[in-house]
């Protein structure tokens, strides 16, 4: 990678941390516009947006994290403000303003380049997952914030091993509707 090419993984982070701090419509905005404006066209599986390679080995993986969730989820209900009810609303609005446009930026845009610079893969998932944990962090610290870091590891090692970022998205709105309404 080219150190201009950090700079512009380096810039659309800032860009969105400043989002962050004044409008979480404006960041989700951003976050789904950016990797449809950059991502290279030709390219759109390097960058798992294709269903990927399924196998049994996968489908036990994606159950097995989402059953580590539970406990982690229980653990981080300290926060209970922010328990809802079960609902298609809070499923659809975890999916589109949550888990689509954060996988898409953060994994799709910014893991897939930070690889070509990063070849350690634990390295490169902390590095991502401490760039996701700290977007959350405007939106204010709180437990919710904090306990992004391991999901978000999960979910980097989840669009890895699939080769798509469909997986990640599913189990990225799993345990968030776990989080909230356990």
């Amino acid at each position: 990678m080219y150190s201009k090419d950090l700079y512009k993984i380096l810039i659309y982070y800032f860009a969105l941390l400043m989002l962050s701090i004044f409008s979480q419509v404006a960041s989700t905005i951003f976050m789904y516009i950016l990797p449809i404006f950059t991502l290279p066209k030709n390219q759109l599986r390097t960058y798992g947006i294709s269903m990927g390679r399924w196998s049994k080995k996968n489908t036990y993986t994606l159950i097995a994290l989402i059953l580590i969730a539970f406990p982690a989820v229980y653990i981080a209900r300290c926060t209970p403000h922010l328990h809802y009810a079960l609902s298609w609303k809070l499923a659809v609005s975890q999916f589109l303003i949550a888990a689509l446009p954060e996988e898409l930026f953060f994994r799709s845009l910014i893991q897939t380049q930070l690889s070509v610079l990063i070849r350690n893969r634990i390295l490169l998932f902390c590095t991502v997952s401490l760039m996701f944990t700290v977007a959350h962090i405007p939106r204010g610290v709180n437990t919710f914030s904090l306990l992004t870091f391991l999901p978000s590891v999960a979910f980097c090692y989840v669009k890895e091993e699939f080769k798509s970022i469909l997986p990640a998205i599913l189990l990225h709105t799993l345990y968030n509707l776990m989080f909230f309404t356990l």
